[in-house]
């Protein structure tokens, strides 16, 4: 065995095939980056099948013009506010 430098304890190790989206939105490339300027978006195979997210924002702007509908389907956890948020969005 002094040929033997070193034994490694028994692992489980997987292989990911990163998928990368050219020239996306900056806020889409930088969730996927640690740096800032990134153009791409890279993600893993599996684009986050089983996951569960929660969104935390500061209000919904609901007569936004870009995204005309009213998010209806959340539960809602907090009393709404006596004054609509001041960062609406």
């Amino acid at each position: 065995m002094s040929q033997v430098e070193y034994i490694e304890q028994d692992a489980v190790i997987t292989a990911n095939d990163y998928i990368s989206q050219e020239n996306v939105p900056w806020g889409l490339a930088r969730i996927s980056h640690r740096t800032t300027g990134a153009t791409a978006y890279v993600y893993d195979e599996s684009a986050g099948e089983g996951t569960c997210s929660y969104i935390i924002d500061t209000g919904i702007y609901v007569n936004h013009t870009v995204c005309p509908f009213y998010p209806s389907s959340s539960p809602c956890f907090h009393p709404p506010p006596s004054h609509p948020p001041k960062a609406q969005h």
